[in-house]
C-alpha cells in the first residue's frame, strides 16, 4: 500500500539556530535520517543501508506514530525534513539522493499505472487520466518540486512517553503567503511550491544539516561515502530494485515541458548537487 505522507505544507517560519560543528560519525552514537524521495532509487538504497547499518536501520513509511528508535538509529523512509524536532535532536544529520525531475515524475506516473494500490491507478486505467492532467490540475505533490518540498516542509510532532512519534502535517498555506505571492493554490486546494524562497531554504538546510547529498546517476558516490565513514568495504553494491516492468509509457514533448515548468526548483537543486555547487556538512 502506498505510504501516506504529505509534503504540502507552507513555507515554515525561521526556527532556532542548530549546532553545526559536530563531528560526523556514522559508526554509531548519533541519529541519522535518510529522506527517501519517491522514485529516486530509495528502495535500492534501502537494501544498501540494511547491509551497512543492520539493526540500527529503522524504516519509516506511512504514519510515523509508533516509530521506535535508539540513540544511534538510522531513520530511513518517506518523511520530510524536521523529524529531528520531534526527537529533540539539536544536531541532526540528514542524507538523500536526488533524481532528474523528468525521469522521476515519469517513473512516478508509471508506478501509479502499474500498482493497483496507488491512489491514481483507477483514474488512469479507467478514465484515462494523463500525466499532463495531473500536473495541470495540481492533483499530486509528487509532480510539483517534490524534492524541494521534502526539505522545506516541516512536520509538527507530538512527543510521546513511549518514545514514539505522532505527526500532524500542515496542509493549507496561510493567507499572508498567498497575498505575498510565495505560493499559489490550484482549484483543489493542493499547495504548490513555486517560489525561489523555497529553493533558498532547501539549499540552506542542505548546507547546515546534511552529511551527504547526491544524485541517483552517481549513486556510487554514496557507496564510497558509506564505505569511508563506516569502515565497510568499497565493494558495497546497490541492488537494482523496484524497477517498473512497463517502461513504455508514452510522454510527448508537451508533457515533458509541463514537467520541467512544474519542477523548476527541483531542476535547479538537482543541477547544483550534480555539479557540486552546493556543499553539505561533510563537504560532499
Amino acid at each position: 500500500m502506498e505510504g501516506h505522507f504529505d509534503c504540502c505544507g507552507p513555507l515554515p517560519m525561521a526556527g532556532r539556530v542548530w549546532k553545526q560543528n559536530k563531528i560526523l560519525d556514522l559508526k554509531g552514537g548519533l541519529l541519522l535520517y535518510y529522506l527517501h524521495i519517491p522514485k529516486s532509487a530509495g528502495t535500492s538504497v534501502r537494501q544498501l543501508f540494511q547491509a551497512v547499518f543492520r539493526e540500527r536501520l529503522v524504516e519509516v513509511y506511512g504514519d510515523l506514530s509508533g516509530v521506535q528508535y535508539m540513540p544511534d538509529s538510522v531513520l530511513f523512509g518517506h518523511f520530510c525534513f524536521g523529524a529531528h524536532n520531534g526527537l529533540r535532536d539539536a544536531a541532526p544529520s540528514y542524507m538523500t539522493l536526488f533524481r532528474d525531475p523528468v525521469e522521476r515524475v515519469i517513473s512516478w506516473y508509471r508506478h501509479q499505472l502499474r500498482d493497483v494500490n496507488m491512489r491514481f491507478y483507477r483514474d488512469i486505467r479507467e478514465n484515462g487520466l494523463s500525466l499532463g492532467e495531473i500536473i495541470e490540475r495540481g492533483l499530486a505533490h509528487e509532480v510539483n518540486n517534490h524534492s524541494v518540498r521534502t526539505i522545506c516542509s516541516d512536520a509538527v510532532y507530538e512527543w510521546q512517553r513511549n518514545r514514539s512519534l505522532r505527526v500532524v502535517w500542515t496542509n493549507s498555506p496561510p493567507n499572508e503567503l498567498q497575498r505575498n505571492g510565495h505560493a499559489k493554490l490550484t482549484g483543489n486546494k493542493l499547495y504548490q511550491y513555486s517560489s525561489i524562497r523555497h529553493l533558498k531554504l532547501a539549499c540552506e538546510r542542505i548546507r547546515r544539516f546534511f552529511c551527504f547529498v547526491g544524485v541517483v546517476e552517481r549513486v556510487d558516490l554514496l557507496v564510497n561515502f558509506l564505505a569511508e565513514q563506516t569502515d565497510k568495504t568499497p565493494e558495497l553494491k546497490v541492488p537494482n530494485e523496484n524497477v517498473a516492468p512497463n517502461p513504455d509509457v508514452q510522454v510527448d514533448a508537451q508533457t515533458v515541458d509541463l514537467i520541467k515548468r512544474a519542477n523548476r526548483l527541483d531542476y535547479e537543486l538537482f543541477e547544483m548537487v550534480q555539479h557540486g555547487r552546493i556543499k553539505c556538512q561533510s563537504g560532499c
